[in-house]
């Protein structure tokens, strides 16, 4: 099953949030709403003035950052999370690209990727998850059993990428119940200097087949 975005046709199977900055229905400039176009209602807020460009939103790295607060999303413990992002500069470590329910060390809540050390990307899936994987552009990247993993050079600057974390099987929550995109979503203090063309989250893990398809929904949008 699949329906048409502003750039392709994604997969809406499992569908339960889709943000596309191209999409006039989902953003328009100068708005401080992201609005979720997958018919779920789950849109989310712009904070601190992050800007549109190029039918993306651009995130300073200073304070920038986009938040959806509430529950709803602790009730999926599979996901599968995909975001187009060209990351303009690395700023500092632990800087985070996508995050809900972070809890900052163990990486024993929710689920998210964000930069560890130099070219080194951490992706985890919480407490009593089954499985988490990692791709890039549609090749998986890494995968692991354990709360969280590392691998090398997923996302370099100056290009975009659509990078896709699949996580199964996650039992356990902090408070937070906050998803964030550019920033961590237990402690806002690691912004990071980003462009996000779109998000969408799945509440089940897609075949590769699917993600390759989404990654060719949209790539020549992002002159891939």
């Amino acid at each position: 099953m699949s329906t048409q975005y502003a750039f392709g046709r994604i997969v809406t199977s499992g569908l339960v949030l889709a943000l596309d900055a191209a999409d006039r229905n989902s953003y328009m400039s100068g708005s401080t709403v992201w609005n979720d176009v997958s018919g779920n209602g789950n849109s989310g807020s712009l904070v601190n003035g992050p800007t549109f460009s190029n039918n993306s939103i651009v995130f300073d790295g200073v304070d920038d950052y986009a938040v959806r607060t509430d529950a709803a999303l602790k009730n999926y413990t599979t996901i599968t999370a995909n975001i187009w992002m060209y990351l303009t500069s690395y700023i500092s470590s632990y800087e985070t690209y996508i995050s809900y329910n972070a809890e900052e060390g163990t990486l024993v809540q929710g689920w998210g990727v964000r930069r560890s050390l130099g070219a080194t990307f951490q992706y985890w899936g919480g407490t009593g998850n089954t499985g988490i994987k990692l791709y890039k552009n549609g090749v998986l990247a890494g995968s692991s059993v354990s709360t969280w993993a590392t691998v090398s050079n997923i996302n370099t600057t100056g290009s975009w990428e659509m990078i896709t974390l699949v996580a199964t099987g996650v039992s356990s929550w902090n408070t937070h119940n906050r998803f964030t995109i550019a920033n961590r979503s237990d402690s806002i203090n690691t912004a990071t200097n980003m462009q996000a063309g779109s998000f969408i989250l799945y509440n089940r893990e897609l075949t590769i087949q699917e993600i390759l398809q989404n990654y060719n929904a949209q790539k020549s949008r992002f002159n891939l």
